[in-house]
């Protein structure tokens, strides 16, 4: 069972929660990986070299029926064999997306319940 919060609210292994922002509409939550070494999709070589950080602001579902969103720390490696610049890998979003699965799924549950078609 993981042991902090951010982990098992997303139900993601090495996910920690940095920093948490509310006011009376919404919700900010601050995550970053933890730390590991990376394999270099050039050549291979694992490297923990960290070349810089971005951060990434995604929506997710609502938390406690305030408007939330996660602002994701993520780092960009650079290999010390080929000089290969890659971001970390994650289990929380795929490449560019801008909101999370389970907002994703939310949106569509409702699409799908407002605009089905009748019973017949």
């Amino acid at each position: 069972m993981p042991t902090n919060l951010a982990a098992q609210l997303f139900d993601i292994d090495g996910l920690l929660l940095t920093k948490v922002e509310s006011d009376y509409n919404t919700v900010t939550l601050h995550v970053e990986m933890e730390r590991q070494k990376q394999p270099c999709p050039e050549c291979g070589v694992l490297t923990d070299a960290v070349h810089d950080y971005r951060q990434q602001k995604i929506k997710e579902v609502s938390i406690l029926g305030k408007e939330t969103t996660l602002i994701l720390r993520k780092r960009r490696y650079v290999c010390k064999s080929c000089c290969k610049r890659f971001p970390e890998k994650n289990d929380l979003l795929s490449r560019y997306a801008r909101m999370t699965a389970r907002l994703t799924n939310q949106i569509c549950g409702k699409l799908e319940n407002e605009y089905s078609l009748p019973d017949t």
